[in-house]
Order: structure tokens, then C-alpha cells, then sequence
């Protein structure tokens, strides 16, 4: 069978709009979850920015990981979830990858489309 830890990243202002948003995200992933026949290991709630990996409870699941090395997968529901950084996403994801865990984005044509926008956004912000 297989096997994903969840990971939902949430605002650090902790307000009642954002402990929604990331019930929300659990309900979507655990749902994902049930339709594909994935066990949950585990889910993991992460506070603050996304274009940053230097968060404690970040740091704390890569410690895990190179300690117990694990295979599986990390969900998330869309890639800005994971990160808004695209350079440092792409080196986490191959981290991840190193690790034994593969991270994927459940809504992956949402997540294309956020990836051309922020590709697109990157452009145009070199070109200033």
C-alpha cells in the first residue's frame, strides 16, 4: 500500500479565516488519500513563509527523515503550498527525492498553472 505524510502549510497569524484554510487542506488531502488507496503516516502543519525551508517544524520532518529513512510520498494540495520559492522547491524536491520521499501537489493542474505564473512573474521581474 502505499504511503503519505500530508503536509499543510498555514500563515503564521493563526487566525480563524486560516485555521479553516488548512482544515480545508486536510480534508482535501485525506480525501485524496482515501480515493487512491494511500495510508496516512502522518500530517504535518506548518507555520509561516513559504518561500523559506528555515522553519522548525520543517527542519524537524528533514532531521526525521535522514534518521529513519522512509519511502513514500509528501502531499501537499498545491506546489505555492509547498513553496513559493520555485529554485528552492526544486532543490527540497530533490532532497525529498534523495530521502525516499517523492512530493507531489494533489491538485496538479492548479499547481501547473501557479508555476507558470510564477515562472511568468520571474521573468518580468528580471527584465525590470
Amino acid at each position: 500500500m502505499n504511503v503519505a505524510d500530508l503536509y499543510i502549510r498555514s500563515k503564521a497569524d493563526h487566525s480563524e479565516e486560516e485555521l479553516l484554510a488548512c482544515r480545508k487542506q486536510e480534508i482535501q488531502l485525506r480525501q485524496y488519500c482515501r480515493i487512491n488507496g494511500i495510508a496516512v503516516r502522518r500530517v504535518i502543519v506548518d507555520n509561516g513563509q513559504s518561500g523559506k525551508f528555515d522553519r522548525p517544524v520543517w527542519r524537524e520532518y528533514l532531521q526525521e527523515l535522514q534518521l529513519t529513512p522512509l519511502q513514500g510520498k509528501l502531499l501537499f494540495v498545491n506546489w505555492d503550498r509547498f513553496s513559493r520559492n520555485f529554485g528552492a522547491a526544486m532543490q527540497m524536491k530533490q532532497t525529498l527525492i534523495d530521502l525516499g520521499i517523492v512530493p507531489e501537489a494533489i491538485n496538479e493542474s492548479e499547481s501547473r498553472k501557479s508555476l507558470k505564473e510564477f515562472l511568468a512573474d520571474n521573468d518580468l521581474a528580471k527584465r525590470r
